[in-house]
Parts: C-alpha cells; sequence; structure tokens
C-alpha cells in the first residue's frame, strides 16, 4: 500500500467508533422519579458559583422542569389537519350577456351637403365616422343623427347610443 493511503480509512474507522461511543453513553441528564415533586430553586444575590448562563436577569423564581415524557399520543400541535375547502368561484349573474362600455370619446360633428359625420376618439385614434362604416370588426355605426350615435356591438347584436348633445 502506499504511503498516506491508510489515513482515510482511519479516519472513517475512528468516526465509527465515535459514533458508536456517543451512542452508547450516558447524555447526563438526570431521571426524576414519577413521584419527585418539582420544586422552585430560587437565585440569591450572593449564590456567583453558578455558571453565569444559568443566573436569571432578574430575582425571580426558577423552576426546574421534569423531563417530558411520551404517552404514544401525538400532541395536537402535529395533527394533521384536513385542508379547508376551497372558496366557491364568484358566479356569474344569470341572464342575457351584455356589452362592454363604449369605447369611443365624442371630439365634434361634421355637417357637409346634409351629410352628418361625427369625429370620435377610438384607442388613441381621431376618427371620422357616418352610418354604415364598420370600426375594429366590434363596431358598426348605425346612425349620425339628432344628437346621438347609434353603434352595433357586432359579436352580440346589441345596439348602444353614444349621446352626444342637441343638434344645432
Amino acid at each position: 500500500m502506499k504511503q498516506g493511503r491508510w489515513r482515510l480509512p482511519a479516519l472513517i474507522a475512528m468516526a465509527v467508533g465515535l459514533a458508536v461511543l456517543v451512542a452508547m453513553s450516558d447524555d447526563g441528564t438526570q431521571q426524576l422519579p414519577s413521584d419527585a415533586v418539582v420544586r422552585p430553586v430560587v437565585k440569591s444575590k450572593t449564590d456567583s458559583t453558578r455558571p453565569l448562563h444559568t443566573l436569571a436577569k432578574s430575582d425571580e423564581t426558577l423552576l426546574a422542569l421534569a423531563p417530558r415524557r411520551f404517552d404514544g399520543e401525538i400532541p395536537e400541535i402535529f395533527r394533521v389537519l384536513a385542508p379547508s375547502p376551497l372558496p366557491a368561484a364568484a358566479k356569474v349573474p344569470e341572464g342575457a350577456p351584455s356589452a362592454p362600455p363604449l369605447p369611443f370619446k365624442f371630439i365634434g360633428m361634421i355637417v357637409e351637403d346634409d351629410r352628418v359625420s361625427a369625429l370620435v376618439s377610438f384607442q388613441g385614434k381621431d376618427l371620422t365616422i357616418r352610418s354604415g362604416d364598420q370600426i375594429d370588426s366590434n363596431y358598426r355605426v348605425e346612425k349620425v343623427a339628432n344628437g346621438e350615435i347609434q353603434f352595433i356591438y357586432l359579436p352580440l347584436q346589441m345596439q348602444q347610443t353614444l349621446s352626444i348633445g342637441e343638434k344645432n
């Protein structure tokens, strides 16, 4: 065997031996008998022989704690809970579907030789529309007259009206 190859197996053997030794040794805790009475331990101001990490920050009565015993039942904090049911989905009101609000903003009217057109803003563009025009494959202009513009929302064939005020 080459020099230095024995170190790794030796370290592994020592680690396993140490683990077995620790597992078999006493952990140093004392078990109280089942009929033992737990009494408060009072810290005095002159008790300077106790390690610092065991001293309380103020003069309070400290209770000695008995080790916990497992009685075979799983504590309440570890019980598996059934998942809560999911909230019901929002119900769509029954009835006929409706068209969305009109996406047009009225800007003005144009009258030329008895032909009435309207100037509207739609998706950031200014459009001149008149009866019979189709806009964005969703709307058709039915009528521009008498202070209103009538549109047909094509997907649902619903009529919508945009009021533009009195005819001058």
